[in-house]
């Protein structure tokens, strides 16, 4: 089995292994038994999901972007990796949180059973988001420079007004973005900054399981993992948005399957990245 088959395997065993456990746990809370949550039996599966992140995004190799034939390598399957433990963890987180209720949203299930449910669900997203977030960490620390063609630049602003500002036929001015545009960069700091804070301040909670922590510091963690959900939901729905329900993002969506976008669509919507990617095919030849 290879790194990537491996990897694939890793984050499936990661989603698959607490529903495994949890048939040896009674959860009937509406009958009077105990109720057994998956955080408390199974807490050190966060643990190892980090763990496991860190491990294979260290050796996982990377594939640079290339130009083959009618197509362009956009994503290659580390990125794909990353971005769909991602994705399916925090679907399930927000749904699951969400459902429990946090800040002002009331709490839309009733009954231990019913919470005991919604907290092994987000469990499950909780196993995935951490796995995802901690690969894409060490993989970035050994490939520094694709954190930085995600960072914003001062331009990003104007670039990203000014790409939607076209799309709607609000100004015939074109820019010529990069491999991601301005509105992608200006959206990736705080992306991953919220999702920081869900994950230090999640694991501080999960801590609080085995350690004697504050409930000064608890309750100050609960409204910052909350604050944090509320962001992310806001960034999540626009996210969803303009990366898979417009139109124009089809083929970026397709990319995040297969790796690959369509050269004609580099060439009209990334110039800039295609230009660099056939000067460097250029000078290797």
């Amino acid at each position: 089995m290879g790194v990537r088959q491996k990897g694939f395997a890793l984050a499936v065993a990661v989603f698959l292994f607490p529903s495994i456990a949890l048939t040896a746990v009674d959860i009937q809370g509406t009958s009077g038994h105990h109720t057994a949550l998956l955080f408390d039996n199974l807490w050190w599966v966060i643990f190892i999901a980090a763990f496991g992140g860190l491990l294979l995004g260290s050796f996982w190799q990377r594939v640079d972007p290339y130009i083959k034939e009618q197509q362009v390598l956009r994503h290659d399957s580390a990125a794909r990796l990353s971005h769909w433990t991602h994705a399916a963890g925090c679907t399930l987180l927000l749904i699951s949180g969400v459902a429990l209720g946090f800040l002002f949203v009331p709490r839309m299930v009733s009954g231990p059973a019913g919470a005991s449910l919604m907290m092994d669900i987000h469990f499950y997203g909780a196993s995935l988001f951490v796995f995802g977030g901690f690969f894409w960490l060490s993989n970035t620390i050994l490939s520094p420079w694709r954190f930085r063609e995600h960072m914003p630049d001062k331009g990003s602003l104007v670039e990203g007004v000014t790409h939607y500002a076209h799309i709607f036929g609000l100004t015939k001015k074109i820019v010529r973005p990069a491999k991601y545009d301005g509105s992608e960069r200006l959206a990736f700091v705080p992306i991953v900054l919220f999702a920081v804070l869900l994950i230090l301040s999640g694991f501080l909670k999960l801590s609080a399981r085995f350690l004697d922590l504050s409930s000064g510091l608890l309750s100050s963690m609960t409204w910052l993992h909350d604050v944090s959900a509320l962001m992310m939901i806001v960034l999540f729905f626009f996210h969803v948005l303009l990366a898979a329900v417009v139109p124009w993002s089809w083929p970026l969506l397709a990319s995040m399957f297969n790796g690959w976008v369509p050269k004609d669509f580099a060439k009209s919507h990334h110039p800039v990245w295609y230009e660099q990617l056939d000067q460097s095919e250029k000078e290797k030849s």
